[in-house]
C-alpha cells in the first residue's frame, strides 16, 4: 500500500475493523404496515441515528464506497460476515481478508500473503449506545421524498452533522433509509480536507472537497468469507488422493509446470514408487490430519516464489505414520497446483523386548542446552546404560525443518534418519544421525 493510499484510507481502515468486530446489540425499530416507524417522541433525528447504528444488527451485508475529488477517484468494496470476518477490495487492485486476528493481502491476482503492517487492529465491544448523545450530533433535517433503490422502497433525508465542538461540519449529509427495515441503503457526504493529506504531495496547502457515496446491499445474505489458503488445501488434498491410490501419472499431469520442468513423467512415477516402497511399504493410508499450513514468500525448494506450504500426517493401516509435505503455487489461471512433494517416514518404533542396548556417545557439555547429555537408566538416573524402553514417546508437535541455502542451491532432498533417546520426563536426551544428507540438512 503506497503512502498516499495509507493516508486517505486511515479512517476507512478504522471503519472496516470496527464493522468486523463490534458487538451488535442495537435493536432497530420494527416496522408495521410497511411504513418506517419514527421514534416514540416523533424525532426524525433518532430515526437517522438508529438507521446508521442499525449496521450492527444484520448478520452480514455488502458495502461499496466511492471517493471522488482530488487527483483520482477511489473505490472500496467490502463484505462483512459477523462476528469477525470481512473482505475488502480497493480499486480492484488490492484485496484484504480479515478473519479474527488474521489478516491476508494480495495485489492484483497475485498470491495471498500474511500481513500486519498498515492495519489498524480495533476490537470494540459496545453494548450500550447512548442514542441521545448521538441525536445531539444531528442538526436540521430535511425530508427529500420517497425513492426506490434496487427494488427497495426508501425515504431520503438531508441533515446537518454537528462536530464535537458544537459547530456544523462541512456537508451536506444525505441518507436513504429502508421503509420496512429502517436500515441504510445509501449515504452521501462531502468533506473538506487538506490536499496534502489526500494526495501526499508535499507543499500542497490547498483544500479539496471529497465526496463519499456509500451503498449497502444484501443484508443478512449468506456471505461466506474463508481464509485464502482454503483453495490451496482443497487442491492439495485432492492431489494427495491421486498419490494414495497409486495414480502417479495423473498426479504428474495435475501438478504445476514447475514440477514438470524438474521431473519427467517417468522420473516422477519412479520417485513416488520409491516413496511408497521406503516410507509406506505399500501399506494403505487410512486417515490424514493437517499438521501445518503456512503462506510463505519463498518456498523451501523454489527461490523467491510465493506459495503455500502444507504438511500432513498420514496414518497407515499398520502401526505407524508418514509426513507428507507439499508446496503449492498459484498459477496464471488462478488454480493452486503442487510444485513439490516429499514423504518423510520416521524409522519404525521398536517393541519393548526388541530394543538393543544403545551405544551412548560421550556426554555433551551442559552449555549446549537442556535435554543434551548422556543416557537415562530405567530408574531415571543419568549416564547409566539404557536397558529397555519404558513406554513409547509420542510427538506433541512436528515442526517442519527448513532447507539450508546450500541444499536449495544444490537441489538436495531426501530423508534424514536419526536415533533419538527420550527420557521418562519427555525430554530428548540423545540424538544420533543414522542416515543423513549433505549441505547442513542433518542439523
Amino acid at each position: 500500500m503506497n503512502p498516499a493510499t495509507r493516508t486517505r484510507l486511515s479512517s476507512v481502515s478504522m471503519m472496516i475493523a470496527i464493522a468486523a468486530t463490534l458487538a451488535f446489540t442495537v435493536i432497530v425499530p420494527k416496522s408495521e404496515g410497511g411504513t418506517l416507524q419514527v421514534s416514540p417522541n416523533g424525532d426524525i433525528r433518532e430515526t437517522i441515528v438508529r438507521a446508521i447504528d442499525g449496521l450492527r444488527a444484520p448478520k452480514s451485508f455488502r458495502m461499496r464506497q466511492v471517493f471522488s475529488g482530488g487527483d483520482s477517484p477511489f473505490i472500496l468494496f467490502m463484505e462483512v460476515a459477523k462476528p469477525d470476518r470481512s473482505h475488502c477490495i480497493q480499486n480492484d487492485s488490492e484485496e484484504t481478508i480479515f478473519i479474527g486476528d488474521k489478516g491476508y493481502q494480495r495485489k492484483g491476482k497475485g498470491p495471498w500473503i500474511n500481513f500486519t503492517d498498515g492495519i489498524i487492529a480495533i476490537s470494540v465491544v459496545q453494548s450500550d449506545i447512548n442514542i441521545h448523545d448521538q441525536i445531539k450530533r444531528i442538526g436540521q433535517v430535511k425530508f427529500l421524498g420517497t425513492d426506490t433503490l434496487d427494488g427497495v422502497a426508501v425515504l431520503a433525508y438531508e441533515y446537518e452533522h454537528i462536530d464535537a465542538s458544537g459547530r456544523k461540519a462541512s456537508g451536506p449529509y444525505r441518507i436513504w433509509i429502508g421503509k420496512e427495515d429502517g436500515l441504510p441503503y445509501r449515504t452521501e457526504s462531502e468533506t473538506q480536507t487538506k490536499a496534502a493529506e489526500w494526495s501526499a504531495k508535499p507543499g500542497d496547502r490547498g483544500l479539496i472537497t471529497i465526496k463519499v457515496v456509500t451503498t449497502y446491499s444484501d443484508y443478512n445474505a449468506d456471505i461466506i468469507i474463508d481464509l485464502p489458503e482454503k483453495p490451496a488445501r482443497e487442491a492439495a488434498e485432492f492431489w494427495l488422493q491421486l498419490v494414495d491410490s497409486g495414480r502417479y501419472s495423473d498426479s504428474w499431469v495435475g501438478a504445476s509446470g514447475l514440477l514438470k520442468e524438474r521431473y519427467s513423467e517417468e522420473t516422477w512415477k519412479k520417485r513416488l514408487s520409491e516413496f511408497a516402497k521406503q516410507a509406506r511399504n505399500l501399506t494403505p493410508i487410512k486417515s490424514r490430519n493437517l499438521a501445518s499450513l503456512e503462506s510463505v514468500k519463498s518456498l523451501p525448494s523454489l527461490d523467491d516464489r510465493e506459495g503455500v506450504e502444507l504438511t500432513y500426517r498420514a496414518y497407515l493401516e499398520k502401526p505407524g505414520s508418514v509426513l507428507q509435505r507439499l508446496e503449492l503455487v498459484l498459477e496464471t489461471d488462478q488454480v493452486w497446483r503442487v510444485a513439490n512433494y516429499t514423504e518423510l517416514a520416521p524409522p519404525p518404533i521398536p517393541t519393548r523386548d526388541a530394543v538393543p542396548e544403545p551405544r551412548l556417545e560421550p556426554r555433551v557439555p551442559s552449555s549446549v542446552g537442556p535435554g543434551s547429555g548422556g543416557g537415562l537408566r530405567n530408574d531415571g538416573a543419568r549416564d547409566g546404560p539404557a536397558t529397555s524402553v519404558d513406554s513409547r514417546p509420542i510427538a506433541l508437535n512436528s515442526p517442519a525443518p527448513r532447507y539450508t541455502e546450500e541444499a536449495r542451491n544444490n537441489k538436495i532432498q531426501g530423508t534424514v534418519t536419526v536415533r533419538v533417546l527420550v527420557g521418562a520426563d519427555g525430554q530428548v536426551k540423545q540424538v544420533r544421525v543414522v542416515r543423513g544428507l549433505p549441505d547442513g540438512l542433518n542439523e
